[in-house]
């Protein structure tokens, strides 16, 4: 009796042993079943965590307690490039906060030139127009003497030579003063404008011409290619050395595009200005620092690229008496009045103490 109970026993403890219970469902496996780190389930119960599906037994992943086909564990566990979703296995780019494959940063997302279509990494020169282009066009590409765009950008089909070297894109050829009669017209609008500050002079005094750049040379002793006008005054005296006439000759850059005219002459419109009320010689930097601030007024009455260019250039004008010059009767002008900028011109020949 006692062999046979022992036998029982042994019998009951192998069923026991041999017992498997699924992870998934806890119920007995009594068929064919899937072994995966030390844990038995149904076949059909061996499923990914993720998308629920079943899992080949033979390609699994396992981790923090949970199975994964390999489709969702690459999901999950890899990084997914922000414009196609895929999988990103190496090295990748980062573009306003987003990861992305290089290959789709580089054909969907990445800054390219607008000359010669490469992607532009690091520093990069962009015109007034947003145009794009790598420096080193710089060296080798024209440009258009007055907007600085590339010859050949999208917003131009290429551009002019002028006689005397100046180059010309053709969106600032669109407005090129090139007749007396234009020029008459902008003077005349010009001078509107000044006359709304009390700055406008009596151009039946004034004698304008446009010349190209070689005659400007010409005509100015302190001639440089960023001069754009010059003024001339004579005085025709009588036999007793008494004044008979006073001429003013203002000579203007042909073929500039119409607000560069317009600001030439307001400031040089400025100059006859000066002349007319005090008759003095005034400092270099007060006299060319008022004249572009009397383009400033002028141009700030416009809107566009252009006159906001033009403004710009006004502000950043390193030199010392038309830039720093600009600046100082700029702050003249904050800190008192226009009125008392205007009244000092008139009578004084140097900035006020302080200035």
């Amino acid at each position: 009796i006692l062999i046979t109970i022992f036998i029982i026993i042994i019998l009951c403890s192998a069923s026991f042993a041999e017992k498997k219970i699924c992870h998934t469902c806890n119920k007995e496996i009594t068929k064919a079943s899937v072994t995966a780190e030390g844990k038995y389930f149904h076949p059909t119960h061996f499923i990914c965590a993720n998308c629920k599906k079943p899992i080949d037994e033979n390609v699994y992943y396992y981790e923090n307690g949970k199975f994964y086909d390999k489709k969702c564990y690459e999901k999950i566990n890899y990084l997914p490039c922000a414009f196609c979703g895929e999988k990103i296995t190496n090295r990748y780019i980062e573009y306003e906060g987003k990861k992305y494959h290089r290959h789709c940063y580089d054909n969907n997302f990445a800054i390219k030139c607008d000359l010669c279509g490469e992607i532009l990494e690091g520093h990069y020169k962009v015109d007034i127009w947003g145009n794009k282009y790598c420096q080193s066009h710089l060296q080798n590409h024209p440009q258009c003497d007055f907007c600085r765009a590339f010859f050949g950008a999208p917003t131009n089909n290429g551009g002019y030579l002028y006689k005397d070297g100046r180059k010309i894109c053709t969106l600032c050829k669109e407005t090129a003063v090139d007749s007396k009669a234009k020029l008459f017209e902008l003077a005349d609008e010009v001078n509107a404008h000044l006359k709304m500050y009390n700055l406008d002079i009596p151009l039946d005094r004034i004698k304008l011409y446009m010349v190209d750049r070689t005659r400007l040379s010409q005509i100015s002793p302190d001639y440089s290619d960023n001069l754009f006008g010059v003024t001339l005054y004579k005085e025709k005296s009588s036999f007793f050395g008494l004044v008979q006439d006073k001429c003013y000759n203002i000579y203007i850059l042909d073929g500039m595009p119409e607000m560069r005219v317009v600001e030439a002459l307001a400031h040089e419109f400025n100059h006859v200005w000066q002349i007319l009320r005090s008759g003095k010689s005034k400092n270099g930097a007060f006299c060319e620092g008022s004249c572009n601030y009397a383009a400033y007024l002028v141009l700030s009455q416009y809107e566009g690229i252009i006159p906001d260019m033009l403004i710009e250039n006004l502000f950043e004008e390193d030199d010392k008496n038309y830039g720093e010059g600009f600046r100082r009767v700029k702050q003249l002008v904050d800190d008192h009045s226009l009125e008392y900028w205007r009244a000092h011109l008139s009578t004084q020949n140097n900035f006020p103490d302080g200035y």
